[in-house]
């Protein structure tokens, strides 16, 4: 795995050179992602890639465009998403100047009993919590737009206080099919749904962020164009001072493939270099090599490497795994840990089953060297729960009408000391008021060991 790197840069630069143009990243915390996911999962959608988010909304607006087509396979819920949804993204081919200073309001509301939500952007939960956020966007030219996220918080814990901050900001700059991105912003890569083992939304969005990546999936020439879509991404930002190795780097690379329709492939790779006291080079950078605990050097770093596949043998039946492992100087990746599900939507038209199951070994997320471990601010970069955990995750979903979906979910965590079991019921559901779109989501979380969430989310589109 260690010319991963080099195959994924030689890729970028020999790619097509076709000019196109640039649109807002939709952010990961979106409704749209699970919807577009359902879609796909009933055959409506066959050229979504999906182990690599955020999407642009021109991604999301094609998606959409694809599944207008294949409408005949979506439930009478399905289809009043995607109308409301073709509503929001209809301008996302318009390539004129415009400025939005507030849009995409939401109002959210959380009562936290002791442990805090997992993939929640490390948000600093406090007993009741609540949360007014709108996003920003200026877009210049097809080639240049900024984009922000602003957030208004009120922490009732052992005190109250309140206070404003960006939570997300960048600016996207185009070139040919690929965007070259820096700011503050958060990375999902995987195809798990409780977490991914590299890159989730459980840390706060990483700042400062630079990613190079596709803007939308690409066919390259020659015999490769049987590789069928292709989306590169790499990333590279430098964690926080207050940790043992203060300000190391955190490199990530990765390419997914959909040779066919029904078939996803993915491959990455992340590294965690450098930081006071640590050399590091652009050879470091681009080649970093695995640790070698019996004699560790001072360029060395933590290296993750691994891979993914999601596959949809028939409609409305989709199985998806991802697993990784720990790299080792000169050798291949070890100390595997897994994340594998299925998910099977829209049975007779409103039953919703999944099933996910995480093994993630005593090995991850700590290392030597980095004693502060695989975290973002203490928090967990992939997967939520740490290591040397099982995590066995059900969920049914059933949808009451055409605007109202019920959710049930339980999880099973064995940990290293204690075994938890954790119960949750939500509803979903949509209105309109004035021609505008209101999402309502309500979520109640009850563990065994007497702990309370409740979660409570208004949103407006407009």
């Amino acid at each position: 795995m260690r010319h991963f790197n080099l195959i994924i840069i030689i890729l970028i630069f020999f790619s097509p050179s076709i000019v196109l143009s640039i649109s807002f990243n939709v952010f990961v915390e979106d409704e749209i992602y699970p919807l577009l996911e359902e879609m796909e999962a009933i055959g409506a959608i066959n050229s979504q890639i999906y182990g690599i988010k955020p999407f642009s909304m021109k991604e999301v607006a094609r998606l959409l465009i694809e599944a207008e087509k294949n409408k005949k396979y979506l439930s009478p819920y399905l289809k009043k998403r995607l109308k409301e949804h073709f509503l929001k993204y209809k301008d996302a081919f318009e390539e004129t100047f415009y400025f939005k200073p507030i849009e995409d309001i939401y109002l959210s509301y959380y009562y936290v009993d002791e442990k805090k939500p997992e993939n929640i952007l490390g948000r600093k939960l406090e007993r009741n919590n609540l949360t007014l956020g709108f996003g920003s966007k200026l877009f210049l030219s097809p080639h240049l737009l900024f984009h922000s996220q602003f957030e208004i918080e009120s922490f009732h814990g052992d005190g109250n206080l309140w206070k404003g901050e960006f939570l997300m900001g960048y600016t996207k700059i185009g070139f040919h099919k690929w965007y070259f991105e820096a700011g503050i912003d958060s990375i999902w890569w995987g195809q798990g749904y409780t977490g991914t083992l590299i890159s989730s939304l459980n840390p706060a969005p990483f700042s400062p962020l630079f990613k190079i990546e596709t803007e939308q999936p690409i066919i390259l020439p020659w015999i490769f164009h049987y590789l069928g879509l292709i989306k590169l991404s790499v990333f590279l930002t430098r964690l926080e001072e207050n940790r043992y190795v203060p300000h190391p780097y955190l490199l990530g690379m990765k390419i997914s493939l959909k040779p066919m329709p029904i078939l996803e492939i993915g491959l990455f790779r992340s590294a965690m270099f450098g930081g006071r006291g640590r050399k590091c080079s652009l050879s470091t950078i681009l080649f970093a090599k695995g640790e070698n605990v019996y004699n560790p050097s001072k360029t060395e770093g933590d290296q993750k490497a691994g891979l993914e596949v999601r596959f949809r043998p028939i409609k409305k039946f989709v199985i998806y795994w991802e697993g990784a492992g720990e790299d080792e100087a000169g050798g291949f990746p070890s100390h595997w840990a897994h994340i594998v599900g299925f998910y099977m939507p829209q049975l007779w038209n409103k039953l919703g089953i999944r099933f996910e199951y995480a093994n993630i070994t005593r090995w991850w997320y700590e290392h030597h060297i980095y004693k502060a471990g695989y975290r973002y601010h203490g928090n967990i970069i992939g997967y939520y729960t740490g290591r040397n955990v099982k995590n066995y995750f059900g969920e049914i979903s059933y949808d009451l009408t055409e605007d109202t979906r019920l959710i049930s979910a339980y999880w099973h965590e064995e940990g290293e000391k204690e075994i938890k079991n954790r119960f949750q019921l939500g509803i979903i559901h949509h209105f309109i008021f004035k021609e505008n779109p209101f999402i309502l989501i309500a979520k109640y979380r009850y563990s065994e060991l007497g702990n309370h969430d409740l979660y409570f989310q208004l949103k407006i589109n407009f």
